[in-house]
């Protein structure tokens, strides 16, 4: 049987893959094309080119699979709202129903919501969040956004922290950006930061202190210039004596950081660092006497 003689759209409508088989013009016919987006988002890859811009076609796509976002067209990869659909997220709060206003002879009017805060997208926003969440697309949204609008990256990163390695520059070496990263989750913003922050920014000794303050384990992640610097150590334990545990070994038999640390927790000393540790144990331990004993006589006075 030729080409000629099969229903290509009813072939198509049952099994989305053929169209990659079907004649040219059914990947330009947008109702062919729809009726296979329909069953996988990925059939997008088997669009025209023409549609592959249309965004009503490529919305469709990529709430149903982020993936799909890979074959829409650079124009449609810089789309906002596409790149949210395709993470899995909703890009726009569902519009609340229409107020009743009484116009003349108190005849009620509902008015209507959408003229106001624009189109309804929520059958986009229920599709999108309804299957699992793929913030690795963000590999195939435009790098205009990805190194430029640090309220979409920081959104993505807020959903799913791993999304910070899709952050280019210029926006990657953003002091401010990731002080914002950190600010923002307190559970995972610091683990965003110490993976994917550049080595220019973990360098930054205020910067560092704040991901420590979410997390002392953090201080594994500060650049090499601050984690040889015992005076960046010491400030590190001062926010929080659990970043010994983080801390080069030679610190951890260091007195001064050991009695600094100590002093807010005898548990510190369960790291100190090997033999040394256990000498600088005992230098330390008549010092932490010393201090506890003055601070029990200033407290009776």
């Amino acid at each position: 049987m030729g080409d000629k003689h099969i229903d290509w759209p009813a072939e198509i409508a049952a099994d989305w893959w053929k169209l990659d088989l079907a004649p040219d013009e059914f990947s330009k016919d947008k109702e062919v094309v729809l009726s296979a987006i329909k069953q996988d988002g990925l059939a997008l890859r088997h669009a025209s080119e023409e549609l592959c811009n249309d965004w009503s076609i490529v919305a469709e796509a990529v709430c149903r699979d982020g993936e799909a976002l890979k074959f829409a067209s650079p124009e449609m990869q810089k789309d906002l709202k596409l790149a949210t659909w395709a993470m899995g997220l909703s890009a726009t709060p569902q519009p609340p129903p229409g107020p009743v206003i009484t116009g003349p002879d108190d005849q009620e009017i509902e008015v209507n919501i959408s003229e106001l805060t624009g189109p309804d997208y929520s059958e986009f926003n229920e599709m999108a969040t309804s299957r699992m969440p793929q913030p690795n697309v963000l590999r195939h949204v435009s790098e205009e956004i990805r190194s430029q609008d640090s309220e979409f990256m920081l959104t993505a990163i807020k959903f799913k922290w791993l999304a910070a390695d899709y952050v280019v520059p210029p926006l990657r070496e953003s002091k401010k950006f990731w002080r914002q990263v950190i600010q923002q989750d307190d559970e995972t913003g610091w683990i965003a930061f110490g993976n994917y922050a550049p080595v220019t920014v973990r360098e930054d000794s205020a910067i560092m202190l704040m991901a420590i303050k979410a997390d002392p384990l953090a201080l594994r992640f500060a650049g090499p210039g601050l984690r040889q610097s015992k005076d960046f150590i010491m400030e590190a334990i001062r926010v929080d004596w659990r970043a010994l545990r983080a801390a080069p070994e030679e610190f951890r038999a260091d007195t001064d950081i050991l009695l600094e640390a100590s002093m807010q927790d005898l548990g510190a000393l369960d790291f100190a660092a090997g033999d040394v540790g256990k000498f600088a144990i005992e230098a330390v331990r008549p010092q932490i006497e010393r201090k506890v004993q003055k601070s029990q006589e200033w407290t009776g006075l």
